[in-house]
């Protein structure tokens, strides 16, 4: 079964529907098994536009636990439960700004498969419950272990407004 002791980290990008806007940025998250089948997790992600009309900056963070169970020899079943805070903010060539602070909570479901000795595959769903949103996001991903310690991953996720979002980096496993 894929290891839940990890940290990762890399490049960013956000397409967003409905703005003229396509921010980039970064990731770092991670996970560690805390007993047997449960875990705790957290992530930061950062990415920022501007439009030359338009400057816009938006954080993520997330931190929770979670509880697995395996689904025969290399397949694992988890489900958790975070506190999910994101801030956004936005300045216009003319100086006028706005912000926007909000925290909430998510549900999830994954599940994460060891296709073969070197490739893991993923998917999740997850329900984001925030202040003045809520909606289900989905995700897929692909992590290629080059060393028992050092994975290369690459993530697409897409939520119901139809925003999307794209990861690609590392990951260290120990």
């Amino acid at each position: 079964q894929p290891s839940y002791n990890f940290i990762d980290g890399g490049y960013l990008k956000v397409e967003l529907d409905e703005l003229p806007l396509d921010p980039t940025g970064f990731f770092f998250r991670g996970s560690a098994e805390v007993a047997e089948n449960w875990f705790v997790h957290g992530g930061f992600a950062s990415a920022d536009d501007s439009t030359g009309f338009l400057d816009v900056e938006v954080d993520q963070f997330n931190f929770g636990g979670g509880y697995k169970t395996g689904l025969g020899e290399n397949t694992s079943l988890d489900f958790s439960l975070d506190y999910v805070k994101a801030e956004a903010s936005a300045e216009n060539r003319f100086g006028y700004t706005a912000s926007a602070d909000e925290d909430g909570y998510g549900l999830g479901a994954g599940i994460r498969s060891m296709v073969s000795d070197s490739v893991e595959l993923n998917a999740g769903v997850d329900y984001i419950d925030m202040d003045t949103s809520d909606g289900l996001e989905f995700n897929v991903g692909a992590v290629w272990y080059v060393t028992e310690m050092f994975g290369i991953l690459a993530q697409a996720g897409v939520d119901e407004d139809s925003n999307s979002q794209y990861m690609i980096g590392g990951r260290l496993s120990f």
